[in-house]
């Protein structure tokens, strides 16, 4: 089973507040196994990482060229940041999900970071991304407390999991220094414990509880697709709130006309600890079984469904971060007879290009990036993907911020201010980025996608006619992926957060098991 951190949505970037105790491991810049680094990587983190930058130059130092081939900010007429250094700093477990997350990302932040900088960085400045020491045990609370001892402080962290952001919410809030959350959904990070208070950290991704609430209002727009359908929800014992038992999301998709079959709760992720919760489902009369758990569990869910005969009836919804699913499990006996896994045609939020999207122009320069940085089929996923935008969304952040306050004093609440009223498109339409002038500290705009792998082309997904790619790595043929198809364009999200315009009264709408006939 995946840990807390992971599960809740993955461990995440700096976070600083001082006066913080314990170790502190020491932070370092991007390495990366087996592929090219290509970013400038000093060796570790200095006491004080340069963050700011003056507004001027000295003449004999060409100024930068901004050659990005995509809508950005430029910067402003005169300034040259040239030879300085502006990092962002991660909050991430290096040793946990390396397959899913931590491989994939650090070689997109390796390649984003380079291709930045060979055209024109932040105003001539080295972007750079600064993980904890991969040599020691991973401590939240200590790489916390390195961070915030840290002068300058940092402007901008990234957070992979609501577990940190819950934990960090106050500290960041505190210190001033805002946060993107890289797999942060929940609304007690977000919004603090009563749900109403925005923080400094802003999700790239909807609100699970918005999720949820996208995926029945697909639902329901498709009664051809699922006639009749019931919802069921498996989680973690160990989920937050919301990933365990979204009663508000449950609560809209009842009133879309959706039926309930309630929730199961588990403490694994396997096939063999899932079985009695999916069995009790079905029972239930579930059509649409939605996971907030990841890594494996979607991969075990999809087995027992197919052994359970159900497979044609019960369609397999999940969470956003679910669709990194991991490739070692996608084993023979996960695959069925058109030779894709089981878990192919997986339904949830999405909203975010995927490989597959080759018409997309920012799909486009990734990939031709990863062709030039030969990067192997198991760096190719989603996350991939997500680093390259957070580093395009880092860079047009600092320059917006810079070009209002001058890049000589930046400071967190500059940046925070900033990250309320910025709309852009990631490289050209990766990613939609909006906090709805501040009211929101999560995405509104939505996708549904479909898990799938690669076909034969390399262009679109396997089907028929085009059967499964696959690759060779260490003696054994692995399969092309995963991607997501795209079933929808981007739609707003429900707003489901307490007090939010589309909850409804769950007093007269029942959260409890009520399946539709």
């Amino acid at each position: 089973m995946i840990n807390r951190k992971l599960l809740t949505c993955l461990a995440t970037i700096a976070i600083f507040v001082a006066g913080c105790s314990g170790a502190t491991p020491a932070l370092v810049a991007p390495t990366m196994t087996n592929v090219p680094t290509l970013a400038p990587s000093p060796t570790a983190m200095p006491a004080a990482t340069a963050t700011t930058a003056a507004t001027t130059a000295p003449t004999e130092v060409p100024a930068p060229t901004d050659t990005l081939p995509y809508p950005h900010t430029a910067c402003a007429a005169g300034v040259n940041l040239t030879g300085q250094t502006i990092n962002l700093y991660h909050m991430l477990d290096l040793g946990s999900e390396q397959n899913t997350v931590v491989d994939p990302a650090r070689a997109g932040y390796t390649d984003a970071a380079a291709y930045l900088n060979t055209h024109g960085g932040i105003c001539g400045a080295t972007v750079g991304h600064v993980f904890p020491d991969p040599t020691q045990n991973y401590d939240a609370q200590a790489v916390y407390t390195h961070l915030a001892s840290l002068t300058p402080k940092p402007v901008l962290i990234v957070l992979y999991s609501s577990g940190d952001g819950e934990q960090f919410r106050d500290g960041l809030a505190s210190a001033q220094i805002p946060a993107l959350g890289f797999r942060v959904g929940t609304v007690r990070a977000l919004y603090g414990s009563d749900g109403k208070t925005p923080g400094w950290i802003f999700s790239t991704n909807p609100l699970y509880l918005d999720q949820v609430g996208s995926l029945c209002h697909y639902v329901a727009a498709h009664p051809d697709r699922y006639p009749h359908p019931v919802i069921g929800f498996i989680a973690a014992s160990d989920a937050s709130t919301d990933l365990s038992s979204p009663a508000t999301a449950r609560a809209y998709c009842t009133k879309l006309g959706i039926g309930d079959a309630g929730v199961a709760i588990t403490s694994g992720d396997d096939e063999f600890t899932l079985q009695s919760s999916v069995e009790k489902l079905v029972k239930a009369g579930v059509t649409i079984l939605y996971t907030n758990q990841g890594q494996a569990a979607p991969i075990s869910l999809a087995r027992d469904l197919v052994q359970m005969g159900v497979q044609q009836t019960v369609t397999l919804a999940a969470v956003s971060f679910a669709f990194d699913l991991p490739n070692d499990p996608l084993s023979d006996a996960n695959l069925g007879k058109d030779g894709l896994p089981f878990v192919n045609g997986m339904i949830g939020s999405h909203p975010m290009r995927s490989l597959v999207e080759m018409d997309n122009p920012g799909i486009q320069l990734i990939t031709a990036q990863a062709d030039a940085n030969q990067r192997l089929a198991p760096l190719r996923l989603n996350t991939y993907v997500k680093a390259w935008s957070t580093t395009d969304l880092f860079r047009e952040i600092y320059v917006q911020t810079g070009n209002r306050v001058g890049y000589d004093h930046i400071t967190g609440a500059d940046i925070k201010a900033t990250l309320e009223k910025i709309k852009y498109a990631t490289l050209g339409g990766v990613e939609q980025i909006d906090y709805q002038g501040g009211a929101r500290r999560a995405l509104v705009a939505n996708r549904i996608g479909q898990a799938g792998f690669f076909g034969a082309d390399g262009k679109t997904a396997a089907g028929p006619g085009n059967p499964p790619k696959n690759f060779a790595v260490t003696g054994t043929l692995k399969l092309f992926g995963p991607i997501v198809v795209p079933l929808m364009d981007y739609q707003p999200a429900p707003d489901l957060r307490p007090g939010g315009a589309d909850v409804v009264d769950t007093q007269s709408t029942a959260a409890s098991p009520s399946p539709t006939p």
